[in-house]
């Protein structure tokens, strides 16, 4: 499973510049996609050893010159992600996926560019 691909994959219409498990210093308006851990694993009674379902938890950081547009691509985020229900996506077979928390506001970094992040805990069929 590629969760952090599959992320990307439903988060092109927000940003073009989207980048997985880095935050390079360039460019200014950007995305970045980071593996935030996750829960237990789910198995199946009397089945085998492997997990039925993963629940990771992941991470979408938002960096922009705008505050205004930060916020308005947080939001379109929060409305792409959260509470989306038995979809496939690039083959991958998604029960659930909802945010955790609210927008979080880091502040400023050392260039005057906004930062935000939200959070999300998808339910995965494992394959």
């Amino acid at each position: 499973m590629s969760l952090l691909v599959d992320m990307k994959s439903l988060l092109t219409s927000v940003s073009s510049d989207i980048f997985l498990d880095d935050l390079p210093d360039t460019p200014d308006n950007c995305l970045a996609i980071y593996h935030a851990g996750g829960q237990d694993s789910k198995h199946q009674l009397g089945a085998s050893k492997k997990a039925v379902h993963e629940t990771p938890v992941f991470q979408v950081r938002i960096r922009n010159v705008s505050s205004a547009t930060a916020t308005t691509q947080a939001e379109s985020i929060k409305d792409i992600l959260d509470g989306l229900v038995n979809q496939t996506i690039n083959s991958n077979d998604y029960k659930s996926i909802f945010m955790q928390g609210d927008i979080n506001p880091l502040g400023k970094d050392d260039r005057n560019r906004i930062n935000l992040t939200v959070n999300f805990i998808a339910k995965v069929k494992r394959s």
